[in-house]
């Protein structure tokens, strides 16, 4: 099924294909985002990993998304951030770009999903995104992807978790690494289905 506005959902990052580590979903944990490891907290949907997809032009729309839309990504009224990472405000540990959540929307809580093979990208534009399917989140303003520290490890109240930020590192072949790439498990009517967190 594809990912549709108003719908809640989890952003997790697969595990990736050399199996270092399992899949991670994405939480508020305090003043800061971060990614937890916890594949059960994943499966159950803890309150703490459950995210709305909000259409940026119609907040009570139940349109599908499509790639390319400029949404927002929200939890109990308040909504994921970025911005520019600066001497004083920065992602704690990495140094990247703070990822946080505001009261208000406004630029800086605008975000897109693109294609997650760069070949395809054109070609797809507008399309509906699937759930479940790896893809890449970027922020709007930065121009920047979500990103799995991996190599950044924060202590939270439910224990140690990675560090997010909105940076992006790409191979040798100009393509996304791991940590870029998530997907959209939707927790819709109608499609209990959990994500394809594995190294596909």
């Amino acid at each position: 099924s594809n990912v549709h506005y108003g719908y809640q959902g989890l952003f997790v990052n697969p595990a990736p294909a050399n199996g270092s580590r399992g899949p991670s979903c994405i939480n508020f944990s305090g003043p800061a985002m971060s990614v937890s490891s916890n594949m059960a907290q994943i499966k159950n949907g803890l309150r703490k990993n459950v995210f709305t997809i909000v259409n940026r032009a119609a907040r009570d729309s139940v349109d599908t998304l499509c790639y390319g839309d400029h949404f927002y990504i929200v939890m109990e009224g308040m909504y994921l951030s970025s911005d520019r990472a600066t001497f004083v405000k920065c992602a704690k540990k990495s140094r990247h770009n703070e990822v946080t959540l505001v009261g208000c929307p406004s630029p800086l809580t605008e975000w897109k999903i693109i294609p997650f093979k760069p070949e395809f990208r054109m070609e797809l534009e507008g399309q509906p995104v699937p759930c479940n399917q790896k893809i890449i989140l970027t922020h709007v303003k930065t121009n920047t992807h979500l990103c799995n520290e991996v190599n950044y490890s924060i202590k939270t109240p439910f224990g140690h978790e990675f560090e997010v930020s909105t940076y992006t590192k790409l191979d040798s072949h100009k393509a996304e690494e791991d940590c870029n790439h998530w997907c959209v498990a939707m927790l819709s009517p109608g499609d209990s289905s959990m994500p394809s967190v594995g190294n596909t």
